[in-house]
């Protein structure tokens, strides 16, 4: 079963894709400047700005062609639900580093903990929080779209 996609509905979705590669992006920057400053182990950011990224170009390239099976609409479902959960997992390990104000120990003292490392990770939370309404507002439109 073929299901044509409207014109506004493809907009908004590469609207959405260039949200997620252009988000995503920042938050990458900001996890590079938070290794540099000694304040992040392995935070989760780097490889769930990459997943974005990756959402981002590949809701772009479903967009492209107006006509899609139900089949595709069901994967690109399935893909939303599978990076909203990661980014809920991000947002609970974000809020964790952020609630935990810990620098890395292998450093000395006085490379650690620099004030402006607060307000990147403070950034960062709001950047997965922002990503994931976007993706459930995504979700819930492409939902209601194909209904």
């Amino acid at each position: 079963m073929s299901i044509v996609l409207s014109k506004e509905f493809r907009r908004y979705s590469l609207g959405t894709g260039l949200f997620h590669i252009f988000i995503s992006k920042i938050a990458i920057v900001c996890h590079i400047l938070l290794i540099s400053m000694n304040q992040s182990y392995s935070f989760p950011g780097l490889w769930v700005d990459s997943l974005c990224i990756i959402l981002g170009i590949y809701i772009i390239l479903f967009m492209s062609d107006s006509v899609k099976q139900k089949c595709s609409l069901q994967r690109f479902q399935f893909l939303h639900i599978t990076i909203c959960t990661i980014i809920i997992i991000a947002l609970i390990l974000s809020s964790m580093n952020l609630a935990s104000n810990s620098c890395s120990a292998m450093y000395s003292e006085q490379d650690q903990c620099q004030p402006s490392a607060q307000k990147l990770k403070i950034v960062l939370i709001t950047f997965f929080a922002f990503t994931f309404l976007q993706i459930c507002t995504n979700f819930i439109v492409t939902f209601v779209h194909t209904r």
